[in-house]
């Protein structure tokens, strides 16, 4: 009798927990996707946002790209013989204010706007290859990513995922 009573008494709290959530509409937070960081990264380029491209990237990625900036003030001061003095770290800094200045001295015009066509991804885990078109020029892309902390991020460290060991394969428009 006694275990008839708490099994009932289960039930009614999960009736009640179901009516609850169900009522209320609360829905479960969606899983991230790898195509949502590049909506991110697409929407960060074409608003001239380098913070937010750069969150976009994994900590490698972003130290790949302060290193390229830094070999390219190096062979510009060797080409010119004039130095800057400033690093990679330094030009990734100075970007918002950059911005700023092109957009005063060119008021009105617009910054060339990408538009990336997700076509597949392969999942594997927690890396995922993303296949994708930038409509405006017509270049297709193969983008890598990794999860981190339940993000995805752009990463330059990593083999693509090929199709065969892909524990999920998403094509665009049949999600």
């Amino acid at each position: 009798m006694y275990r008839a009573n708490r099994m009932a008494a289960i039930y009614l709290w999960l009736l009640v927990l179901a009516a609850i959530t169900g009522c209320s509409g609360w829905t479960p937070e969606p899983e991230p996707l790898p195509e949502d960081t590049i909506e991110e990264f697409e929407d960060a380029i074409n608003a001239m946002d380098v913070n937010s491209m750069l969150d976009c990237m994994d900590e490698d990625a972003v130290k790949s790209v302060t290193v390229g900036m830094d070999i390219m003030m190096g062979v510009a001061e060797s080409v010119t013989g004039f130095s800057l003095g400033l690093s990679g770290e330094d030009l990734i800094a100075a970007m918002p204010l950059m911005q700023g200045i092109v957009g005063t001295q060119m008021p009105g015009e617009a910054y060339p706007q990408v538009d990336f066509q997700v076509t597949r991804t392969y999942i594997k885990g927690d890396k995922a290859t993303v296949f994708l078109d930038e409509a405006n020029s017509g270049e297709s892309m193969a983008i890598n990513m990794k999860k981190n902390d339940g993000k995805w991020q752009i990463t330059f460290h990593l083999v693509p995922v090929e199709e065969e060991e892909a524990d999920r394969i998403l094509i665009a428009g049949s999600q």
